[in-house]
Parts: C-alpha cells; structure tokens; sequence
C-alpha cells in the first residue's frame, strides 16, 4: 500500500509512473499515474456524527506550479491496462539489475475558481489548492462516497508537508475489492529536475507517522527525455485514446518493491539529470517536512 485515506481502507498492489515531456511551446511538463486495488472499510458503525456518511477517500498531493483543474486529469477508462503494461517493463527492468547485481462542476466565490469536482471511474475527484474549500465541496460528492472530513490529515499535508501543492481527493466506496482504473495527471511542476511518486503511507484514517516504517506492495515506474537505459513497453490495448497516448512512454526505468517489503515512511523523487545514464537510477526516499 502507498496512499493514505480519510477513512479505514485495504489498499493494495499499487503501480505509479512519473515521465518527463516536452508539450507545444516547449514547456516541460511532468505525468503522474496511479493505480491499484481499493476497497472501502468503514462499516455502518463508523459513520460520522451525521449517521450518513458512508464513502472514503484518498489524498494525493501534485507539485503543480500553478494551474491545475480537471483538464489536467486525463480520462483513461477506454484504456485501463497501460499502467500495468508499464509495471510489467519496470519489473523487468528491476529484475534485471537484480540479477546482474465527466463533466467537472466548480464552486466558486467571488468570481474565483476555489475547488472543482467530477468523475472518473470509481471515483469521484475533488481539487483545490486551500484546503479549506473542501468541506464545501464535499458536499457536492454523491453521498455514498462522500467521507467525514478528516482535518487533521488535510491540515498536516496543507500546512505543514505540502504548502504550496495542489490537494487531490479521490472519493470512492467500494465494498468489494476493485481495480480501479488508472489516475493520469498531467501538471507543470515546482520542480523540474525531480519526478515525485507519492508514497506517504496510512490507510487508518489517522494522520501518517512520519517516523514510522510501513509495508509496501508497489512498483515504481519512471521516464525522461532523453533516457538511455530503461527497458521497453509493450503496450496490450488494441487502441489507446490520443490524449492518453501521447504521454505514455516507450521505455521505462523501475524499482520493485514487493509484497513485504518495508521502508520509512516516505516520498519517492527521482532526479531526471541522473536518469539520463544508462547506470541503474534508485529513487531517493524523502519524508515530507
């Protein structure tokens, strides 16, 4: 698991893919995609106060410099096995070394864009930049995925891990264990030299420990302009939309980490220069401060 939730949830078999691009105008642009298996525990007698809400979310924070809004999200519904065909190469890649060593709908105040809400897949996506919109957009969330807010989580990532970045809440309430289909994102970074996969880690509905060790079951999967190492993607769709074909790359370095395995409690970031060997390129883990 890598992901942490307003509420208790089994996350699991988790793939994330960071890529660097160079778009019309030559601005450079970072890819983030996430995927993995989620399921909704929190019963009947864990509602809120309220006694109806039901649903659960999960909080990624994005490094975008200043735009970003659901056109940034790109729909992958017609496409949901790339990211798995992108994990396969990045296992492989791991593996080597090892052996050789919808519609959105906004709320606005004053004119001004403050959060946006729409649909992909399983989920029901709520974005904004001040944390303090969501609980007014929440409202907005069918009320089956909405989650009680959890403001200790948003203030710690808000204020003190994450000033400046973009929140994303992914509201679902699968019961059942699904693989939901792929998030892509699509951002223009703070930071340019460094690709972030997130990987702060709590599914308790508690706020992360930042001194704690946690278990993993992912795979991480990176590119860049330019790469020399890395090893191919073979990509089993039949047809891949052009909005998310454009972005898919056609190499990929990887780290594996499997089910297991146990790390800080942390981000993964890493430097693109680096990337541009053809050596073996770890991430570097870093906890948030």
């Amino acid at each position: 698991p890598m992901c942490v939730t307003f509420a208790e949830a089994s996350l699991s078999k988790t793939t994330i893919y960071a890529g660097e691009h160079k778009l019309a105008g030559g601005n450079i642009f970072h890819s983030l995609a996430y995927q993995m298996r989620a399921q909704n525990l929190i019963s009947d007698h864990d509602r809120g106060a309220s006694g109806s809400s039901q649903g659960n979310a999960m909080i990624l924070p994005v490094p975008a410099r200043e735009h970003f809004t659901s056109e940034n999200i790109i729909n992958t519904e017609g496409c949901p096995n790339f990211l798995t065909d992108i994990g396969t190469a990045a296992k492989l890649y791991s593996e080597s070394f090892i052996q050789r060593a919808s519609g959105a709908m906004r709320g606005t105040l004053g004119g001004s864009l403050e959060f946006e809400m729409f649909r992909s897949g399983i989920y029901q996506i709520v974005i904004a930049k001040d944390s303090s919109f969501f609980e007014r957009a929440l409202l907005d969330v069918d009320e089956d995925k909405r989650p009680e807010l959890n403001r200790e989580i948003l203030s710690a990532y808000s204020s003190r891990w994450y000033q400046d970045w973009f929140m994303t809440l992914w509201c679902f309430s699968t019961r059942d264990a699904v693989d939901a289909t792929p998030a892509l994102m699509l951002y223009e970074p703070l930071d340019p030299t460094r690709l972030f996969l997130p990987g702060l880690d709590c599914h308790t509905g508690e706020v992360p420990d930042l001194s704690a060790y946690v278990e993993r079951d992912h795979t991480l999967a990176v590119s860049c302009l330019e790469m020399q190492g890395g090893n191919s993607v073979h990509y089993t769709e039949i047809s891949i939309p052009g909005a998310v074909k454009r972005l898919l790359p056609d190499r990929v370095m990887g780290f594996l980490l499997p089910e297991g395995s146990i790390t800080p409690n942390c981000d993964f970031w890493y430097d693109i220069s680096a990337m541009r060997s053809p050596d073996l390129v770890l991430p570097s883990m870093i906890v948030p401060s």
